[in-house]
C-alpha cells in the first residue's frame, strides 16, 4: 500500500487524446456547478441497494459501506468536494470501498480514477492495459490513472476486494462502448474525481431528471391519460344510469 495520491499525475508519462473536443462539440458546462459530492446529495442512502438519484448527471452513485473522513476510516471518505477515496483492507471482516455511477441521458462527464496501486496486482498488469486512448472518450491514461469523458447510458463501477454483491469489481464503458470487465485484483486504494459536468442547450436534460438507465419516473402525462380514461368511465356509467331510470 502506498500513502496519499498524486491528483495532478506530475512526473510521470501521460498520452494525451484531442478526440473528446469534438464529443464536447456543441455542449457547454452544466451551469448547475455541480460537485460529486453535491451529486451524491441527491442520491439517497440505500444500506445493501442501488442509490437512485434525483435530478442530477448520475441516475445511478451507489458508495458501499459507511463513510469515514480520511484513509482507513470506514469505507470511503470525502478528499475533497469533487473527489472520493475508496478505502482498502487487507484481511479481516472489514470490507474494502466501492461504488458505481450511471450517467444520466442528456449529460456528459468527465471522470478521473486513479490507483494506489503501482503495478503489483493483476488488475494493473492485464485489465488497465484494456483502457487506451485508442477508445472513443478516453482522454488521457498515465501508470496509475485515466480521464474519461461518459455520455448517458455509460458507466463505471469499482469494488476494490470483490466484497458487495451487486457491484462489479472493474466495469468501464465510455461512449456506449465497454471498454473492459474485469475480475482482476485492485486490493489498493481508488480516487475518483469530478472533472466536468456538460450538458447541450439544444437537448437539454429531461426536467424530471430521470434516464440514463435509471428508473423510470413514471411520468405525469400517464397519470393524465389514467384520469381521462376513468372520467369517461364514470361518466359512461352515470349515463346508463340515467337512461335506465327514465325508462
Amino acid at each position: 500500500m502506498t500513502f496519499g495520491h498524486d491528483v495532478f499525475s506530475l512526473n510521470k508519462f501521460v498520452t494525451f487524446r484531442t478526440e473528446t473536443t469534438d464529443l464536447l462539440e456543441g455542449w457547454e458546462s452544466d451551469s448547475a456547478n455541480w460537485t460529486l459530492k453535491s451529486i451524491n446529495a441527491q442520491c439517497p442512502d440505500k444500506t445493501g441497494g442501488n442509490e437512485t438519484c434525483d435530478g442530477s448527471p448520475f441516475s445511478e452513485f451507489t458508495i458501499r459501506g459507511d463513510e469515514g473522513t480520511e484513509m482507513n476510516d470506514e469505507r470511503w471518505w470525502w478528499v475533497n468536494n469533487n473527489t472520493l477515496g475508496l478505502t482498502n483492507y487487507d484481511g479481516g471482516d472489514d470490507k474494502s470501498g466501492a461504488c458505481e455511477i450511471h450517467v444520466r441521458d442528456g449529460f456528459q462527464v468527465k471522470l478521473k480514477v486513479q490507483f494506489e496501486t503501482k503495478g503489483e496486482y493483476g488488475f494493473m498488469d492485464d485489465s488497465f492495459t484494456d483502457i487506451t486512448t485508442d477508445s472513443p472518450g478516453i482522454e488521457s491514461v498515465n501508470t496509475d490513472s485515466f480521464i474519461a469523458l461518459l455520455k448517458g447510458g455509460d458507466q463505471l463501477s469499482i469494488d476494490i476486494d470483490s466484497d458487495w454483491s451487486g457491484t462489479a469489481r472493474f466495469y468501464l464503458k465510455v461512449q456506449g462502448q465497454e471498454i473492459t470487465s474485469s475480475s482482476d485484483s485492485i486490493d489498493d486504494e481508488v480516487y475518483v474525481s469530478l472533472l466536468g459536468v456538460y450538458v447541450n442547450p439544444e437537448t437539454p436534460p429531461p426536467e424530471s431528471g430521470q434516464g440514463g438507465g435509471g428508473p423510470s419516473s413514471g411520468g405525469n402525462d400517464g397519470d393524465g391519460a389514467d384520469e381521462g380514461i376513468n372520467w369517461m368511465l364514470w361518466g359512461g356509467i352515470a349515463v346508463v344510469g340515467v337512461i335506465a331510470l327514465t325508462m
